[in-house]
């Protein structure tokens, strides 16, 4: 099994693109291929992201993997992406706006509708939202 790397997470971010119609380059491609990716379900990538995400990862780390499962719209990554979300929101607000990123590409109203974008710059806004959303939900 390759390592949980940078590249790992990027070609899952990839496959899960490409399974939903998106375009890829050739390069990318070569990279889910290079990763053993290749021949893999977005089931069994998601599934292996979470266990990497149960490992001792850096935030960086942390941060590619939440991207990643950004990329898949699986709707079944619901509760464990909020569950994930409480646990960054107090720990590491630039891994936290990647988890709200895959929330909001499920349709869950995570950011405050008052807002026009968002950036992982935007640290306070972002635990704002991200506190606002958990008390929502609770």
């Amino acid at each position: 099994m390759p390592p949980f790397d940078k590249d790992f997470f990027m070609a899952a971010g990839l496959l899960f693109e490409r399974e939903r119609g998106v375009p890829l380059d050739p390069s990318d491609h070569d990279g889910i291929r290079d990763a053993g990716l290749d021949s893999a379900t977005t089931g069994e990538v998601a599934a292996r992201v979470w266990t990497a995400l149960s490992e001792d990862l850096s935030e960086e780390s942390r941060g590619a993997a939440y991207w990643a499962l950004g990329k898949s719209y699986r709707k079944e990554e619901k509760d464990r992406l909020v569950s994930a979300l409480k646990i960054e929101v107090g720990r590491r607000a630039a891994v936290a706006y990647q988890i709200m990123i895959a929330l909001d590409n499920l349709d869950e109203p995570v950011f405050s509708p008052d807002r026009s974008g968002y950036s992982v710059l935007e640290a306070a806004q972002n635990l704002a939202d991200a506190e606002r959303y958990l008390a929502a939900i609770r």
